[in-house]
C-alpha cells in the first residue's frame, strides 16, 4: 500500500469480497467446505485479517464490496455477507458495520505531489456525516475550502474567514466519499 501511496493519489480497493464456502482444519489451513458456523467463521477471521490494513491506510478513500449480498457477485464462492436464507447479515458483516461505525481516521490525502502538504493542524469531523461537518485548525486565514467527490469533480466550495472552528452544510451533497481541500491539506469523509 505505501509503494501505491508514494505516487500520491487517492486509492480505492475494488471488488474486495472474502470467500464464504471455505473453513479452517484443525492444522489452521484453508478448506473447501464445512458447517456454516465455520464458513462464518472463516469469514470473518480473514475480513480480520484485511481489512483494516486497508481501512485505515491514509491514502485509501474507498473500498468497494461487489458481493455483499447474494445475486452480485462471487455466489458459487458465497462471498456475500447477507445470509441468502435468513436475510440476516453474517458475522464478518457486524465486524465491518462496527469497524466503519467506530473509526474515526486521521488523514491527510496527498492528491498533488507538487502542491499539497500535510497539514496536521486541520481536523475534520465527524468523519461519517448526514449533514454538517466540522472544520478545525484555521486559525488567521482566509480559507478557500472545496469539496470533491472521487471523480474529481468539484461539488462545493466557499470561502471561511480567519475563525479557527467552522460547520459546513454537506446535506445537499449526495450519499458517497469526498475529499475536502483547505488551501493545501486534503482529508476524506462519507457522506450518509
Amino acid at each position: 500500500m505505501d509503494n501505491l501511496a508514494q505516487f500520491g493519489l487517492p486509492i480505492v480497493v475494488t471488488e474486495m469480497e472474502i470467500e464464504g464456502d471455505m473453513y479452517f482444519d484443525g492444522a489452521g489451513e484453508p478448506r473447501d467446505g464445512g458447517t456454516q458456523e465455520q464458513k462464518d467463521s472463516f469469514q470473518l477471521a480473514e475480513y480480520q485479517r484485511i481489512f483494516e490494513i486497508f481501512w485505515y491506510h491514509p491514502s485509501v478513500v474507498g473500498i468497494t464490496m461487489w458481493g455483499w449480498r447474494p445475486g452480485l457477485w462471487q455466489d458459487d464462492a458465497e462471498a456475500y455477507l447477507i445470509d441468502p436464507c435468513t436475510g440476516q447479515e453474517r458475522p464478518a458483516l457486524n465486524y465491518l458495520n462496527t469497524v466503519i461505525r467506530n473509526s474515526n481516521p486521521k488523514i491527510s490525502l496527498v492528491t498533488d505531489v507538487v502542491n499539497l502538504q500535510s497539514n496536521d493542524k486541520l481536523e475534520v469531523y465527524p468523519t461519517i456525516s448526514t449533514g454538517e461537518l466540522i472544520i478545525e485548525g484555521l486559525e488567521g486565514e482566509k480559507t478557500q475550502i472545496q469539496i470533491f467527490n472521487t471523480n474529481g469533480q468539484l461539488m462545493k466550495s466557499t470561502l471561511f474567514d480567519g475563525a479557527s472552528t467552522r460547520s459546513l452544510d454537506v446535506s445537499e451533497l449526495p450519499v458517497g466519499f469526498y475529499l475536502i481541500r483547505a488551501n493545501n491539506a486534503v482529508k476524506k469523509f462519507v457522506k450518509q
